[in-house]
């Protein structure tokens, strides 16, 4: 769909997803303008949307691409030799909020997409969403040791109450983003996990892993 920009150099590439990366973070979808794009990009908006159709084809790129990226980032860095589950989801708590760190326009696109309500792409961006919590679960918690949970404690129960805390967390945060117009505080949703992280070892483990 998109073979025609992915022919173009890489680094014409990269300035016109860096350029529509930052428009859309600012702005958001309805209000970001494919001329401020153009322009910042150096190329005609007849040539943008000859390589991407539309703005929602665009907006849609841009997030497969920023979420290919942060993804590629996080997995290749897991420590597998981690077994405890609340050990695990800190350390790649950690590792979120260094990513973040190091490409801080991706993540603010991405966190902003989980807030968008556009008609045009809230739809599809639901579905990436719930695609990526579905195959990111099944990816982070591999090689685990259950045998520290309580007898007749279900790990795929518990695996699921945790999913559930930590998109609360998230939503609640997006939540405050969108009242405020403020950004994500990573830290604060980071300090908030660990504590349901040890409140839930203290629950589902038994005493001696407690």
């Amino acid at each position: 769909m998109y073979q025609k920009f992915q022919a173009i150099e890489p680094d014409r590439q990269e300035r016109i997803i860096n350029v529509a990366l930052k428009e859309f973070a600012d702005k958001g979808y309805a209000a970001a303008s494919t001329n401020e794009m153009a322009k910042e990009a150096g190329i005609s908006k007849g040539l943008l949307f000859h390589y991407f159709k539309s703005k929602q084809g665009l907006f849609l790129y841009i997030y497969d691409h920023a979420v290919a990226v942060l993804a590629e980032e996080l997995y290749s860095q897991i420590d597998y030799s981690v077994t405890d589950l609340f050990d695990r989801l800190w350390h790649i708590s950690k590792l979120k909020l260094a990513i973040a760190e190091k490409y801080p326009e991706m993540f603010r696109f991405v966190s902003m997409a989980y807030m968008e309500n556009a008609s045009e792409i809230k739809a599809d961006v639901d579905q990436r969403i719930q695609g990526l919590l579905d195959s990111g679960y099944g990816r982070v918690l591999t090689n685990l040791d259950t045998s520290k949970f309580r007898d007749g404690v279900p790990f795929e129960r518990v695996v699921q109450v945790i999913q559930w805390t930590l998109e609360g967390v998230g939503e609640r945060e997006r939540m405050r983003v969108k009242m405020t117009g403020g950004v994500m505080d990573v830290e604060a949703i980071m300090k908030e996990a660990e504590a349901f992280f040890e409140m839930f070892r203290r629950s589902f483990y038994k005493e001696q892993f407690q």
